[in-house]
């Protein structure tokens, strides 16, 4: 039997040696971690100034500052216009963090003429019946832009690859626990250290994303 037979018949008769739920975390955790980054990645895609329409409105009073107290304190703005009422809102973490708050505070006030940016596929549902909030994706008077769609992109990728980072990591961890030749701990006390690993990367996300 050849060196590459061996070091087959040690892998499986070590997986083997497994307990069912340890099989599962083996094969679920890189798996859940591709589909994760994966999923984050096309659900949170781009914003670009091509799927957005543009929007000019009057404003009832001026820009408000909205905020929401809790275990983690989120702000967002709230644009009151004559047509919309109090409808139209800055609220995406990454468009917020990408625009000038003080410029807009200070030099946009009731009765300005603006122009909002929202996303193309909102356009029927704000100009129908419903009181659902829209978000803005950009705002600007008299020509001068207070968001960098840009930055708010690059503010959302970077926040998101630090999954990309994770899959390559813990997956080489794990088959080298797993497969190395001569093992050095119980098959119970790997897959525990598994369980933790699984556990410290749903609490990371967690933190991440509140």
């Amino acid at each position: 039997m050849n060196l590459q037979n061996k070091n087959l018949k040690k892998i499986e008769h070590l997986f083997d040696e497994a307990p069912l739920w340890g099989k599962l975390i083996s094969i679920g955790i890189p798996l859940l971690l591709i589909l994760g980054a994966l999923y984050f990645n096309f659900n949170g895609k781009s914003i670009q100034e091509s799927d957005l329409s543009r929007l000019q409105l009057m404003l009832s009073r001026p820009p408000q500052i909205m905020e929401e107290s809790g275990k983690n304190t989120s702000q967002w703005m709230q644009l009151s216009t004559y047509k919309y009422k109090d409808r139209l809102v800055l609220s995406d973490e990454f468009t917020y963090r990408a625009t000038n708050i003080k410029k807009i505070m200070d030099s946009i006030v009731a009765d300005n003429l603006v122009t909002i940016k929202i996303k193309t596929t909102d356009l029927s549902e704000l100009q129908g019946s419903s009181n659902t909030k829209i978000e803005i994706y950009g705002l600007e008077k008299n020509g001068q832009s207070y968001t960098d769609l840009a930055l708010r992109n690059q503010l959302q990728k970077d926040k998101n690859k630090w999954l990309f980072i994770l899959i390559p990591i813990v997956t080489i961890l794990l088959f080298y626990i797993l497969f190395k030749k001569e093992p050095k701990m119980a098959m119970k006390k790997v897959f525990g250290i598994l369980a933790i690993i699984i556990v410290a990367i749903v609490i990371g996300f967690y933190l991440i994303n509140i």
